[in-house]
Order: structure tokens, then C-alpha cells, then sequence
């Protein structure tokens, strides 16, 4: 006989032990993985493997041209002024044509 088939053949109260006895060997496995791979990661990391975690220093890595962002907000700016204007302007002359 197979083995399956003999598992198979065994009460439902035997399958169950034998299928828990694997779930439960096979989380074992996992767990002993995990913690020996934090143990390499943390003797790693401990060891001056904090270059792994070095943030950018933003203001030297990145060069923003100021003046650029500068002008051109004060630009955003007039041309949201200029359409207020305008909206109120067409806002008046619909209120002179519609009395």
C-alpha cells in the first residue's frame, strides 16, 4: 500500500494528530528560519551595516532652483488675480445686462 492510502485508511482522529503533527513541524521550521535571519540582520546591522539605513541629506542631493519656484508662484499668483477680476467683471456686466 501507499503510504497516503495508508493514512487514508486510519480514523479521522489519526489523520487530524498526523496533520497538526505536520502543521506544527512545518511552523517550527519557519520559525527557526526567521530567527536565525534576524540574527544574520541584526549582526549585520550591529557590525556597520547602518548604511543600509542612511537617509538622504535632501538639501545636498537635491538642487531646487529657488528663484524658478519663486517666479513662478508670483506668476500662479498674477494669473489667479487676473481671473478673479475677470470672473467678477463678467459676474457685473451679466447683472447690468439681465435688469
Amino acid at each position: 500500500m501507499n503510504f497516503f492510502q495508508k493514512i487514508q485508511n486510519q480514523p479521522i482522529r489519526v489523520r487530524k494528530a498526523i496533520l497538526w503533527t505536520c502543521v506544527v513541524i512545518v511552523g517550527l521550521i519557519f520559525i527557526i528560519i526567521t530567527i536565525k535571519n534576524l540574527k544574520k540582520n541584526l549582526e549585520t546591522f550591529n557590525s556597520g551595516g547602518t548604511q543600509m539605513l542612511k537617509t538622504p541629506n535632501l538639501k545636498e542631493e537635491i538642487d531646487l532652483p529657488k528663484q524658478e519656484i519663486s517666479n513662478d508662484f508670483k506668476e500662479i499668483e498674477r494669473l489667479l488675480q487676473e481671473a478673479a477680476e475677470k470672473q467678477k467683471a463678467s459676474e457685473s456686466n451679466t447683472l447690468k445686462v439681465g435688469q
